[in-house]
């Protein structure tokens, strides 16, 4: 049945957009006089692709995938599109065409094909969980039953873009010492492994008596080549071992209480875990989300094990008929207390929504002046720790060249 592009005007006199489908042109207008509109243009759709079924993935769209960023980018167009008055099917079919990834254009074609055959837009997006989360389904079905759609596309990509940029600043404060670290040992590793094992014999054969740090240097580049291949196997046991039990629940919840606990990085995790569940758990509550759905939407997009369970028991505690500040004011280990004062504060006013929006913002703040402090603290640390290895190692080698020429001269 043909397809028909229409803008006309509603009783109260605003433009609408949209595509209406009918066997002829005529039908198409009868219809649309039917709800009360005035038409004041109707085209049938020329693209043929605008009603073509979604493709069936093939093996590179199967091995393809989508990122988080490609989400965000595709909420805030479909938000824009939706708000210049273009409907639903057009703006799905317009991002399709326009996408370059074969992922995202195969499920924006699944997305237009379920959506033209009458199916809600957040049942269509159900269809694939690994891109589009529960917190992302249930914004659309409120945006969709308030007829708000482009509001609550807008707010989550918003939530979801500080959530990248959160990840990213935590991401570039570790990884930058942890690779000149990296660096440093394998520089280290190779002067102990290679450089000295060229410098013993020469060393031994000029005789004279070593220095320690030459001996412990010289002890270490003998045993390195038989010790190497069992630290590196030592090391790759741990490191599954940790990812073995990253994916067991029980142990996940220890390993994700005791990351809270940690030294220095402690507080930027225990921060970071604050800013979401503040900010995703007040803007489901002020979109309209009931909170038990809320609460299991947040404990959904929770990373942390610990937080998880807290946000377990007090879904527990409101089926029972309790508030929701108690079991956050008992779980000070994972949340620190003014979490479960603000929102004790809110139940009473009325507004946790905007209690908690508070936190998220305050801790935001927070955030960002910890990460600073770690980077200024771990910079000048690293460069001390790798300053006296380059130093040992440098002044060894230089003691054994002295000692051997000094041998030589006596």
């Amino acid at each position: 049945m043909p397809s028909f592009f229409y803008t006309a005007l509603d009783p109260r006199g605003k433009t609408v957009k949209g595509t209406i489908s009918g066997a002829t042109i005529t039908e198409a207008a009868r219809t649309l006089r039917s709800w009360g509109l005035s038409i004041t243009a109707l085209e049938e759709a020329g693209d043929p692709d605008e009603g073509a079924s979604a493709p069936s993935p093939d093996l590179l769209t199967s091995l393809s995938f989508v990122t988080q960023a490609d989400v965000v980018l595709l909420l805030k167009q479909m938000a824009a599109m939706l708000r210049s008055g273009i409907s639903l099917v057009p703006t799905l079919s317009l991002l399709e065409r326009q996408t370059s990834r074969r992922k995202l254009k195969f499920i924006l074609a699944r997305l237009r094909s379920e959506v033209e055959t009458g199916k809600p837009l957040s049942e269509a997006m159900a269809l694939f969980p690994r891109t589009f989360p529960s917190l992302l389904i249930s914004m659309v079905k409120v945006g969709e039953t308030t007829g708000l759609l482009e509001t609550s596309l807008e707010r989550v990509a918003a939530l979801w873009e500080e959530k990248l940029g959160l990840f990213r600043r935590i991401l570039s404060t570790l990884i930058y010492p942890a690779l000149v670290f990296a660096a440093a040992l394998g520089a280290v590793a190779f002067l102990v492994g290679y450089v000295v094992p060229k410098l013993t014999p020469f060393v031994k054969s000029m005789g004279g008596k070593l220095t320690w740090n030459v001996e412990i240097l010289l002890a270490a580049g003998a045993s390195f080549p038989v010790l190497a291949p069992k630290i590196f196997a030592g090391v790759a046991l741990v490191a599954g071992l940790f990812g073995l039990l990253h994916y067991l629940p029980g142990p996940r919840y220890y390993l994700d209480l005791a990351k809270l606990r940690l030294p220095l990085i402690g507080s930027v995790f225990t921060s970071a875990l604050v800013v979401h569940f503040a900010r995703t758990f007040s803007l489901l509550l002020e979109s309209g989300v009931p909170v038990l759905d809320s609460l299991r939407i947040t404990e959904e997009s929770a990373s942390n094990y610990a937080a998880k369970k807290v946000l377990r028991e007090m879904a527990e505690r409101v089926l029972e008929g309790e508030n929701l500040s108690a079991p956050l004011l008992n779980a000070t280990r994972v949340f620190p207390p003014v979490v479960g004062t603000s929102v004790r504060v809110g139940e009473e006013t009325g507004g946790v929504d905007t209690s908690l929006a508070m936190v998220a913002r305050m801790y935001q703040e927070l955030l960002e002046v910890r990460l600073k402090q770690l980077v200024n603290l771990i910079e000048p640390a690293l460069i001390i720790f790798l300053g006296g290895i380059v130093a040992f190692v440098a002044s060894a080698m230089i003691c054994a060249i002295i000692s051997s020429y000094g041998r030589l001269a006596g």
